[in-house]
């Protein structure tokens, strides 16, 4: 998820942590969970650029002062009100699916489970000079560049008949018909392309990618999301963002927490952290003779293993980053000047809260992340001097790359 937030489990309490009688439990198990870390499965897997304290009050006053400007010259303006990009959802669909392909086509070797992509998209809602017996099939409205159906001649407008033999003529069978081509590297298309107004045949090589999918919500909010085998797209935040760099570099950070087999990761940390904090507390009170209700067992042993995901998800958060802009560079995509993405982030703040870093925060703050990206930038700069950017992988650290694919959610 890409929004600043945090959430702060311990309050505002007057007495000390350590005296509260279900924390002093956990703290007391704290030490078995400790020695039980290799359980934890969030230890940083990439070489995360470090920042330092001068570096990081430099750009918390730099965004201070942006969001000051910016409040300043946009007094009545809310970001959730920003001028929409595009007219339709299909054009955001357009754009994120498409760009989704080619970042999805360059992580390839980063991927356990890959997938087949022709690289178009059809819907029955678009406008074309089609006979009226195919006014009811789905009509394409994205086509990938450097992706196979464009190499095969398929453009915007042309009505899709048929894929492998069976007919799409409606959304919902071309929906169905076009997911099943996903498992095949090679496929055929009948279409009736608009500008020679002739039904053709094609066959297609389909583009292996990283198995993943990509959907446009139509809900009207500022946010971006993964689930782990599936990121999810909301044009309010693409609206906001207003340049395509940015939101490209969000795309790119969504399918990084993807790659990167978050969901997975974290879902495995906090259940064995919960266990490990359960024999603790067991422990405490079989053997050092502790008085703790089972619970309070139960309690302390969810509410650790809570914890520990929240301290975690900063981790996971800067490596979407650093791995989403390895993935835009990969791409070929223009990479200079991306770091300003979390600038223009910072202006969602409305308080200015999200410039600092904080105990249990889910995300990194804006400032940190602006200095790490500036730093990852370099290094992948420096790299292409010499190197092309095929060869170009993200430096992995405490985990290595076959282990992270062991963990990643295939699709089907």
């Amino acid at each position: 998820m890409y929004i600043h937030s945090s959430i702060n489990f311990l309050g505002n309490h007057t007495m000390p942590i350590y005296k509260m009688p279900i924390l002093r439990h956990i703290c007391i198990a704290i030490g078995f969970a400790t020695v039980l870390s290799a359980c934890t499965d969030l230890t940083p897997a990439v070489q995360n650029p470090d920042v330092n304290d001068a570096e990081l009050q430099a750009e918390i006053q730099t965004q201070q002062r942006l969001q000051e400007q910016y409040r300043q010259n946009n007094p009545d303006v809310s970001p959730e009100n920003s001028t929409p990009i595009y007219a339709s959802l299909l054009q955001y669909d357009d754009f994120f699916v498409s760009t989704s392909e080619r970042l999805l086509k360059s992580a390839t070797q980063l991927c356990q489970h890959t997938m087949y992509r022709m690289g178009f998209l059809a819907d029955s809602s678009v406008s074309s000079a089609v006979p009226v017996t195919y006014a009811q099939a789905p009509k394409v409205y994205s086509v990938t560049d450097t992706f196979p159906a464009q190499t095969a001649g398929l453009q915007k407008g042309d009505a899709i008949i048929k894929i492998n033999d069976a007919y799409t003529l409606s959304d919902d069978a071309f929906a169905r018909v076009y997911k099943a081509s996903y498992r095949t590297p090679t496929n055929t298309v009948t279409y009736y392309d608009v500008s020679e107004r002739a039904e053709k045949t094609v066959t297609i090589q389909a583009q292996e990618t990283c198995q993943m999918e990509i959907v446009t919500s139509g809900d009207d909010v500022l946010n971006a999301m993964a689930d782990g085998n599936t990121i999810y797209m909301y044009p309010k935040l693409y609206d906001f963002l207003e340049k395509r760099q940015y939101i490209t570099a969000v795309i790119a950070h969504e399918i990084a927490h993807n790659i990167m087999s978050h969901n997975t990761r974290s879902s495995d940390t906090q259940r064995n952290v919960t266990l490990a904090t359960g024999l603790g507390l067991l422990i405490a009170k079989n053997v050092f003779d502790q008085d703790i209700s089972t619970e309070q067992i139960i309690q302390g042993s969810v509410a650790s293993g809570a914890i520990a995901r929240l301290y975690y998800s900063p981790t996971l958060e800067s490596e979407a980053d650093y791995v989403g802009i390895y993935l835009m560079a990969r791409a070929g995509y223009d990479i200079e000047g991306v770091e300003e993405t979390w600038r223009r982030m910072s202006l969602l703040d409305p308080d200015g809260s999200g410039l600092q870093e904080r105990f249990l925060g889910t995300h990194p703050s804006t400032p940190k992340r602006f200095v790490a990206l500036t730093k990852t930038i370099a290094e992948i700069e420096q790299y292409l001097k010499t190197q092309d950017n095929k060869d170009l992988m993200p430096v992995f650290t405490n985990q290595s790359l076959d282990t992270i694919k062991s963990k990643q959610k295939p699709l089907f």
